[in-house]
């Protein structure tokens, strides 16, 4: 999946319908909107944290995932399981952006 379309899939995630509602968006050189997950942290993060606050059962105090960032090597893991997703960049948050984008599609197959 392409950067347009992992930064659509994760405003999709984070319950934004207009883009432009997202707080995500910077113009480029053309002056067009564009989201910017895969490039500021100020915006990845919150995605982040929302990911591990998924929770399956509301008698837990915690959520099912937890992410690991090492170097430019993301993991999302499901608690005491393997890795349900990873990403690796040149950069920490390409690695990130991309762990994150995967794990958004493997979890609308199971809520699904």
């Amino acid at each position: 999946m392409g950067i347009i379309e992992g930064n659509k899939l994760i405003a999709e995630f984070m319950g934004y319908e207009d883009f432009k509602q997202t707080g995500a968006v910077m113009k480029d050189a053309s002056m067009k909107f564009v989201l910017c997950y895969d490039s500021v942290w100020s915006e990845m993060m919150p995605v982040v944290e929302k990911i591990e606050e998924i929770k399956t059962n509301d008698w837990q105090n915690y959520g099912d995932f937890y992410v690991t960032i090492q170097h430019c090597n993301c993991r999302i893991h499901k608690l005491h399981s393997r890795p349900v997703a990873e990403g690796d960049g040149d950069t920490k948050i390409e690695g990130v952006f991309e762990a994150v984008v995967k794990f958004i599609q493997w979890y609308n197959t199971q809520t699904k």
